[in-house]
Formats: C-alpha cells, sequence, structure tokens
C-alpha cells in the first residue's frame, strides 16, 4: 500500500478527497434533525467538505499538468508498460493472485452496491460518494499490485556479477546452457524484474549472485562466422538460464524469457540459414523417416539430375531443425493445379475429380522448368505428403510480378495479387539432411 501511495500521491489524495466529503456529508446529514449548533464539529464538517470538493477537482488539473511537465519519451514509455504488463503475467502464475481478480470485480461492484442499499436510503448519496473514491483508489491498486508484490528486493545492480568478455570455449559453453541476452539499455530497468522473478521460483535465495556475461551480438556474430554488417552492434548482458531450470515448461519460467531481447542459440542458428550445399557429406544428420515441415522461404532446385528442396528450417512436432535440405530421388512431375487445396489436403491424389483446374501437360512443365530456375520470387506454403502414393503436394504462392522485369513466360504464371498453385510430384525415396535440432521450448525465439 505504502509503495502505491509514494508511486500515485495525488491519486491517493483525489480518492480520499471523494471519501472524505461523502463522510463530511454523512455526518452533517445525521446531525442535521438535532440542528448545527447543537452537532459537534458542525461548522468544520462543511469546510471540511468543501475542501475535499476543491481537492477532487484540481487533483486531476494538477495531474495532468505534471504529465505534460515531465513529458516522457515513447521508448521510456513503452519500456514501464512492458515491465508492468511482465510482472503481471508472472504473478498470474501464482496461486494466490486471486486477489487481482477480487478487486477487480469490486471496483464495480462497491458503487452499485450503495446504490442498491434497502436501509438508510436517506445517506444512499452520502455511502455512494465514498464507493466512489473507493473504487478509485482500488483502480490504481490494481496499477501497481503485480510490481509491489513482485519487487520484494530493489536496487539489485549489485546481485549480478557481471564479466566482460568470454572465451571461445566459454561461449560454446554459453551456447550450450540455454544463454538469453538483454540489451544494455533495458539492462536497468528489467533487473530487478529478473531478480525477483528468480527468487520467487525459488532457483537463487538473497545471498546468490548471479554470474552474467557483458558480451555484444558484434563479437558472438564473429566467434560463429557470420556477416557482422547484418547485425546493429549492440551491448548484450547474457545469462545462461539452465543453470537456474531443469523443467522448463513451468509457466514463471515463459515469462522470465519475455524479459530478454536476445537468445543465443537464435544467433548460433543463423550459421545455417544460408546453408544451400548440394553435398549430403556437408551434412551432419540424415534421415529416411522424417517428414518435417519446411519454413515458407524453402525453396526447389536441380543439381546433377537431383531434385533437392532447401530450407533455413524445418519442423517436427516441437523440434526445430536447421540447415536442412530435402533429397528427392526420382522425382517426376505429375501436374499442376491451382485452388484446389482442400481437395489435396484432405483426400488421396487422383481420386477423379475434375481437372478443370490443372494445367495443360506443357503449362505445368513449363512452370515446374521456371520455379527449379528461380525465374520468380515464390513461398512454399505447405508441403503435403502422401506415402501411399509416393507423391508430394507443395502448395506454392507466386509474388506478385514487376512491370517490365518479367519476361511474357514468366508473366503467364504470376499475375498483380500473386497466384497459389499446387505442384504434385511423384519420388522413389525422400531422405532428410540437417546441420543442427533443438527444442523449439529450450530455444524460443523473441525476434
Amino acid at each position: 500500500m505504502l509503495q502505491t501511495i509514494k508511486k500515485h500521491p495525488l491519486g491517493f489524495l483525489h480518492s480520499m478527497s471523494w471519501v472524505g466529503a461523502g463522510a463530511t456529508m454523512l455526518y452533517s446529514m445525521r446531525y442535521e434533525s438535532a440542528g448545527y449548533p447543537e452537532a459537534l464539529f458542525a461548522e468544520a464538517a462543511v469546510i471540511l467538505f468543501l475542501v475535499c470538493c476543491g481537492v477532487f477537482l484540481l487533483t486531476p488539473l494538477i495531474g495532468l499538468i505534471i504529465k505534460l511537465v515531465r513529458k516522457q519519451r515513447p521508448s521510456v514509455t513503452q519500456e514501464c508498460h512492458f515491465v508492468s504488463a511482465a510482472a503481471k503475467w508472472y504473478e498470474s502464475t501464482r496461486s494466490d493472485f486471486f486477489w487481482y481478480y477480487v478487486i477487480i470485480v469490486l471496483v464495480p461492484i462497491l458503487p452499485i452496491a450503495a446504490l442498491l442499499l434497502p436501509a438508510q436510503e436517506q445517506y444512499i448519496a452520502c455511502v455512494f460518494i465514498i464507493t466512489i473514491g473507493i473504487s478509485i483508489w482500488l483502480c490504481f491498486v490494481l496499477t501497481e499490485m503485480p510490481a509491489t508484490r513482485l519487487l520484494k528486493v530493489r536496487d539489485t545492480e549489485d546481485r549480478f556479477d557481471i564479466r566482460v568478455g568470454a572465451s571461445a570455449e566459454q561461449m560454446d559453453a554459453l551456447h550450450a546452457g540455454d544463454t538469453f541476452g538483454l540489451s544494455k539499455r533495458l539492462w536497468a530497468s528489467r533487473r530487478d524484474y529478473l531478480y525477483n522473478m528468480l527468487l520467487k521460483e525459488e532457483v537463487i535465495d538473497q545471498r546468490d549472485r548471479i554470474t552474467c556475461y557483458d558480451l555484444p551480438v558484434s563479437t558472438l556474430a564473429a566467434h560463429y562466422r557470420l556477416k557482422q554488417d547484418s547485425f546493429r552492434e549492440e551491448d548484450v548482458i547474457w545469462i545462461p538460464l539452465a543453470q537456474f531450470f531443469h523443467r522448463k515448461s513451468t509457466k514463471g519460467f515463459q515469462v522470465i524469457q519475455k524479459l530478454f531481447t536476445h537468445s543465443l542459440s537464435d544467433i548460433a542458428n543463423l550459421r545455417f540459414q544460408n546453408n544451400r550445399s548440394s553435398n549430403p557429406e556437408d551434412y551432419h544428420h540424415s534421415s529416411t523417416d522424417l517428414r518435417l515441415e519446411p519454413d515458407e522461404d524453402a525453396v526447389l532446385c536441380v543439381h546433377k539430375n537431383v531434385t533437392r528442396l532447401f530450407a533455413a528450417t524445418a519442423q517436427e512436432g516441437n523440434r526445430l531443425y536447421h540447415g536442412c535440405m530435402l533429397l528427392i530421388k526420382g522425382a517426376r512431375l505429375d501436374g499442376v493445379k491451382w485452388d484446389r487445396f482442400e481437395n489435396l489436403a484432405t483426400g488421396p491424389i487422383g481420386d477423379g475429380e475434375s481437372a478443370d483446374d490443372d494445367l495443360n501437360p506443357q503449362q505445368a512443365q513449363t512452370f515446374y522448368d521456371l520455379l527449379l530456375k528461380g525465374a520468380f520470387p515464390y513461398t512454399l506454403c505447405s508441403l503435403t505428403y502422401h506415402e501411399q502414393e509416393k507423391k508430394l503436394a507443395l502448395e506454392i504462392w507466386t509474388e506478385p510480378a514487376e512491370p517490365g522485369k518479367v519476361n511474357r513466360q514468366v508473366a503467364a504464371f504470376t499475375s498483380d495479387d500473386g497466384l497459389n498453385y499446387w505442384l504434385v510430384l511423384s519420388y522413389d525415396e525422400l531422405k532428410w539432411y540437417w546441420m543442427n535440432s533443438a527444442t523449439m521450448d529450450a530455444s524460443p525465439r523473441f525476434y
């Protein structure tokens, strides 16, 4: 309560002025029948009522002036909203947070209940004004309640042991330790929240100091041999969370991750982003049993008369694969359809459906050849496996053609709005190759 009053003194005065005005009115009305001369402090009650009325009229105006004078930068305001929301997200995972929802119900109920009181109808206006003041203050309590409950320890700068730089071995160890980073520009505003969340998760106590690493993103990019010009130069504090958590599916852990702005695994996995090696020996893993879902940036091409699909990432369940290649042995074009998604997705191919929407064989072959040559940009919306028939159905969305930059042959398969196609391929064998993989809950994306 004291923290809320310190943060919102004008709000406290404003709400208490409503309570004071209602209480003094109630006092005056109570002794009205006896006459004011016989009522104790009658004149003082009237004066206090007028003062309270002046306070609840002036405090909003004073608050508006202060807000205009102390106007914060949009980035600061946005950060304040974020940490406030983060505190609410975290506290909502605690079992005793039901009081927050009780107060939410009380805010509109109190004034309504005052109006519906069957007894003492002559004092109903006084009670109504009092409950309005209480409800106004409860709104401020609701605003600050999550942070007040969470921030039991404040000014935690000395609770973090920040080490500048790291060796190559340490960086590899950090990568294996589910390490997440927080930009230095946000460090001061979020470190208290982070420390208190870890305290509430009971993975540290108030005597512990947390080891962190001060490493610029460019240093990590150089370590993983990435193009540094593709990263914004930014100083980041990195914390390996594996030292605290063994079960990462808890709601508290998921909220703690939201405080961070970078994931070391995401940066390290960019090593495989542009991998387009056609040599199977360049891949660390392979399998003929996997049926992965490639990302939308996947592309088809032919190398040494073998059709291949390259994808920066592909997914199966909650596992994400990086630097992927699908080898499609014996790939043969069966046909190209458009606007027939529901038929191909829900039933086997070749079930006697009308072929009115099929491209003729010559058009289909031309489209397929242009696709393999990369003659126009496209997005792979989905890849459907038909195991029994040994066929693949690829949903392709062609990007809008730029006037004057494509020939007539390419323009025939694109439009100003783009077009959807189903490319159906027969195959002899499928084999996935990939460079690295990780469970998605262990390496969430924050960008």
